[in-house]
């Protein structure tokens, strides 16, 4: 398989194009927008990656950008409290996942260069229980909503209009 920058393939199935780019240093991600062709939606979704310019550019002008997200003061207070406990090796693979995500502010940033209409935040690391502390300052780099996708988020995308409803079913 021929490598374009960062970015290993991409795939075309009806309205859904996948990206396999290069996730240093451990593998391998999988990147997706889905579009409904007929009506113009679309959500694009990053799968784990750090800030990845060839993502930001597949999503240009989506309705929904879904981004993974770690908020790395969040790891780093953590790691430093497991580390006083003696769990050295918990405190190791919290400071290596640092490089491997993307921060909230950092997904606020692709959702402005890829002037998507919302931002969703999921698969956030370390924890839900602190929500407004793990987005930190996102809001300062993208005017947008910014959404916590927890299980049961339901996004709709009206084709009447560029409306964008997020509701949770559960």
């Amino acid at each position: 398989m021929r490598k374009i920058a960062s970015l290993i393939a991409v795939v075309f199935i009806a309205g859904l194009t996948a990206f396999i780019s290069l996730k240093r240093p451990v593998a391998e991600a999988l990147f997706i927008r889905a579009i409904e062709e007929n009506v113009g939606r679309s959500v694009s979704v990053s799968g784990d990656t750090r800030f990845h310019e060839p993502f930001n550019a597949a999503s240009k002008d989506a309705d929904v950008m879904f981004h993974e997200a770690l908020q790395p003061k969040m790891v780093i207070a953590i790691g430093m409290a497991v580390k006083t406990k003696g769990q050295d090796n918990i405190a190791t693979i919290l400071n290596d996942i640092l490089g491997y995500y993307t921060s909230p502010e950092e997904a606020a940033k692709a959702a402005t260069q890829a002037k998507v209409g919302a931002l969703g935040l999921y698969h956030m690391l370390p924890l839900e229980l602190l929500e407004t502390v793990f987005v930190g300052d996102a809001s300062e780099f993208y005017d947008g909503p910014i959404e916590i996708a927890k299980d049961g988020l339901l996004i709709r995308l009206p084709v009447t209009s560029n409306e964008i409803r997020m509701s949770n079913r559960l």
